[in-house]
């Protein structure tokens, strides 16, 4: 049994653009939803075309810049890679920095974290991670991303700056575009939102001059979409990689666990990310059985009811361990020792095929 707690519109959209349930309601939905994604559509390339064409200006803050970014929305595997080129870097002695907006925060202005320092509602759930992940990177987090790599450079004078979530950021010049692409779900129905999940046109992507397949170890057909990629664009390198699991932790203890010690039990998975099947498979990989999943939407702010109601359930399901990913574990309101012991489950990026070319084109010029 799967459970999905999530908003009203939300479910709506989902079952009628993703699902594609028949009834009225679903296919009034997706009417209106084609109707609004045709504009939609049309600005998001005309602004493209405006900055490719210079109309629109570009500026640039003094570093090398990286963009990462996707096409789609949802956890397409864009942060695991994020951290997997700033750790590179900087375990190289090759001066680094993150710039990212910081969605889902409360506040204003530029904040700057190190050593994972702050509260995710100041700074946000992907950069306190980050943060948390690369203690000596310096994540900057800023909604203008000019002005925030000004700051970062002003305060770091990293020689790479990887901008976070950047196809679709135009006015930050950068050296390098690189586009994350989900192999498992890499188009959806190929419409932009609201129709789709794209956030435009994939013919957007023949801009990119690398792209970085994720979870093809859990995906058919990626020798297709690798030639459906070079026909896009034929000099574009093309990465593959897989999400590993990587640690297991004791939210309330800190304690660090052998990823092994959840081989055969029985497992509640709880999450609040954009691709909760991802995580749910690479759970599995570690061979628990999943029992029961609880879907909340992405960037959620889980309240201690709605906890303690989770672990009530894993309790009433048979549960031994409630797991969730190091993102929503940000996001989790202080409490005392439950009566499930309640597991952070972290992944990184393991590249199996064009690492070569990665690190040429990133580093190329340094």
């Amino acid at each position: 049994m799967r459970i999905s707690l999530s908003s009203k519109w939300r479910k709506i959209w989902i079952r009628a653009v993703l699902e594609r349930k028949n009834g009225f309601l679903p296919a009034l939905t997706r009417c209106l939803c084609y109707f609004v994604a045709v504009p939609v559509s049309a600005i998001v390339h005309l602004r493209r075309v405006l900055y490719r064409s210079g109309i629109l200006k570009t500026h640039r803050v003094g570093a090398r810049v990286i963009s990462v970014g996707n096409i789609s929305m949802g956890g397409t595997g864009k942060t695991p890679l994020v951290n997997l080129l700033a750790d590179n870097l900087a375990g190289r002695g090759i001066g680094v920095a993150i710039l990212t907006r910081g969605y889902g925060r409360t506040s204003r202005g530029h904040r700057v974290l190190v050593g994972g320092n702050g509260k995710w509602q100041d700074v946000g759930d992907e950069p306190l991670m980050m943060s948390r992940s690369l203690p000596k990177v310096p994540v900057v987090v800023c909604a203008d991303r000019i002005a925030g790599g000004r700051v970062a450079v002003e305060m770091f004078r990293p020689r790479i700056l990887i901008l976070d979530d950047g196809f679709q950021h135009l006015r930050l010049a950068r050296e390098v575009e690189l586009v994350v692409i989900d192999a498992t779900c890499p188009f959806g129905n190929g419409r932009v939102f609201p129709a789709g999940i794209l956030r435009e046109k994939v013919k957007a992507l023949r801009w990119a001059q690398l792209f970085v397949l994720t979870r093809v170890n859990q995906a058919d057909g990626v020798g297709e979409l690798v030639d459906f990629l070079h026909q896009i664009c034929p000099n574009a390198i093309v990465v593959q990689s897989e999400c590993e699991p990587m640690s297991l932790r004791d939210v309330h203890s800190g304690e660090q666990l052998d990823l092994e010690s959840l081989r055969g039990k029985q497992v509640l998975a709880m999450s609040g990310i954009g691709n909760p099947s991802s995580f749910e498979r690479s759970l599995e990989q570690t061979g628990v059985r999943l029992i029961e999943s609880v879907r909340f939407p992405d960037h959620h702010p889980y309240r201690r009811e709605e906890l303690e109601q989770v672990i009530c359930l894993a309790r009433e399901a048979g549960a031994q361990y409630v797991v969730t990913t190091e993102k929503d574990e940000v996001r989790l309101p202080v409490m005392g020792k439950v009566a499930i012991p309640l597991l952070s489950f972290g992944i990184r990026l393991q590249v199996v095929s064009g690492e070569r070319e990665l690190w040429e084109l990133v580093e190329r010029g340094l």
